[in-house]
């Protein structure tokens, strides 16, 4: 499936999703239903074992959150059900803990998210920088 937003590849148990909608990667009723249509391959590709967020290179932010321009009378509906879609699938997830301190850069600007094979369970989250929004 071809997207306009996103890029979004799979490779040796891995699924990379890319928001391809510089500089700021504003999420918008379009792009969100990329996310989904993606995301819905997932559910039986028991081959991936990561998923990676990510932003393009050259983005200035991850992102820069939902495009107000959509928050009208006569959207909101549509916006609330397409935001709302991948919420059953973190309905099981949790998390035992969050820590915010210093935030460190990569070298090419992108956070670093995924397993530390060594420790089972373990999941890295950094490289995140001076972006506003940060997990947990």
């Amino acid at each position: 499936m071809g997207f306009e937003h996103i890029r979004f590849d799979t490779s040796d148990g891995v699924a990379r999703l890319t928001l391809n909608k510089s500089p700021l990667n504003v999420l918008d009723i379009a792009m969100m239903r990329e996310i989904n249509a993606a995301l819905e391959g997932l559910n039986d590709n028991s081959a991936v074992k990561v998923l990676v967020f990510q932003a393009a290179e050259g983005s200035k932010a991850f992102s820069a959150g939902v495009d107000v321009a959509e928050h009208t009378a006569d959207m909101v509906e549509e916006m609330i059900e397409t935001a709302v879609h991948r919420v059953p699938v973190l309905e099981k997830a949790s998390m035992l803990t969050a820590w915010t301190g210093v935030r460190p850069l990569t070298v090419d600007d992108l956070p670093i998210l995924g397993p530390v094979p060594p420790v089972d369970g373990f999941i890295l989250s950094c490289g995140w920088g001076g972006t506003p929004r940060q997990p947990g």
